[in-house]
């Protein structure tokens, strides 16, 4: 075996064993969690929050005791479903609340007002409060409960945050000795990012390659270049009761370019690896991530030792589910070697799906 087959086979290897690793370790929770399914309802360590928009706030009699709820674990059929307890109130004479349009709201035995009980079924799950009238006045205001942490352990399964795609991208390059080389190819990829439940630690990993050159300016090329990055995870204490969620990112990136025979490129560079990771859940099903990485090479230079990613995707929830991903990515590196000033650039767009 050559040598660029072997970088190419030592990267993934790697990639490959972080994320089995914590695949091996997500699912030795959910079995350690899954045997007290016998047991009576439980205390999570997690919290829902619960939220109404002020432009859908149609029911402003309607108040609630908390905004925070905390998570019970029932037992239900074998498995641990996650619930909350919604202690409300009714300000309206003569008027009846219902829940999900038709079911009457119960009476709190704790206090005044109402209790309901909900099931988690999801991150944003949606509830519909119903008040009927004397005269046959209806009116509807649908409430979220937020909850990201919160999962049925019989349903989670560690390989659900794996995720392969495939693409394609705009590559750019440029060295002092050699000139600008532009060059269109298929990319694909492999990725793992921890799920947003447990503890505020987590992993996440990323390997993008570009192959099948489709065409290259001004000579006519095959590069490949790998892009990867690895590391640890941590989840913010901030904007809880919204529904965006921010980690810390800290690891390490890798990137190399084989030429394949052609007289430029690169290889082996590696750099310790900084980012933030914003997640918006759009709804029951679909959410956005915003990701952006820094990685100081040598010395922190920003025009000439330096990469930077920026990554926008779209993930929705399958019936399946599997998970679907569309992800925009801009990629930069710039730095010297041998006396040679290098900067790599490339845009790719591409289609994920959980294995």
């Amino acid at each position: 075996m050559n040598t660029p087959n072997r970088r190419l086979l030592l990267i993934f290897l790697q990639v490959g064993t972080l994320c089995i690793s914590a695949i091996y370790a997500a699912y030795g929770f959910s079995e350690d969690n899954s045997q007290t399914t016998q047991k009576k309802n439980q205390k999570a360590s997690w919290v829902a929050h619960l939220l109404r928009q002020d432009f859908n706030a149609r029911l402003p009699e309607l108040t609630f005791k908390k905004i925070k709820l905390p998570v019970i674990l029932v037992a239900r059929k074998n498995e641990l479903r996650p619930m909350v307890e919604i202690e409300g109130q009714f300000e309206k004479p003569d008027w009846q609340m219902f829940v999900q349009n038709d079911s009457p709201v119960n009476k709190n035995p704790h206090g005044n007002g109402f209790l309901v009980h909900a099931f988690l079924n999801s991150q944003v799950n949606e509830i519909y409060f119903t008040a009927k009238g004397p005269n046959r006045e209806v009116l509807t205001e649908t409430v979220y409960i937020f909850a990201p942490e919160a999962q049925e352990f019989e349903i989670v399964s560690p390989w659900n945050a794996v995720t392969a795609s495939a693409g394609y991208a705009s590559f750019f390059y440029q060295q002092t000795a050699f000139g600008v080389l532009s060059s269109r190819s298929a990319l694909i990829g492999i990725g793992y990012t921890s799920p947003e439940a447990g503890s505020r630690f987590g992993l996440t990993g990323q390997a993008d390659m570009t192959v099948l050159n489709f065409s290259s300016e001004p000579i006519k090329a095959n590069p490949q270049l790998i892009d990867a990055r690895f590391g640890l995870s941590y989840r913010l204490s901030v904007a809880e009761q919204s529904r965006w969620r921010y980690r810390l990112l800290a690891g390490v990136s890798y990137l190399t370019l084989m030429s394949n025979g052609s007289p430029f490129g690169f290889a082996d560079l590696w750099g310790p690896n900084f980012g933030l990771r914003a997640m918006y859940y759009n709804n029951i099903r679909s959410s956005f991530v915003l990701e952006m990485h820094m990685v100081p090479y040598q010395s922190v230079q920003l025009d000439r030792q330096r990469g930077l990613q920026l990554s926008a995707t779209w993930s929705k929830a399958l019936k399946s589910l599997r998970r679907q991903d569309i992800s925009i990515k801009y990629s930069t590196s710039a730095f010297e070697s041998s006396g040679q000033s290098i900067d790599v650039g490339f845009l790719s767009i591409s289609l994920g799906y959980s294995i």
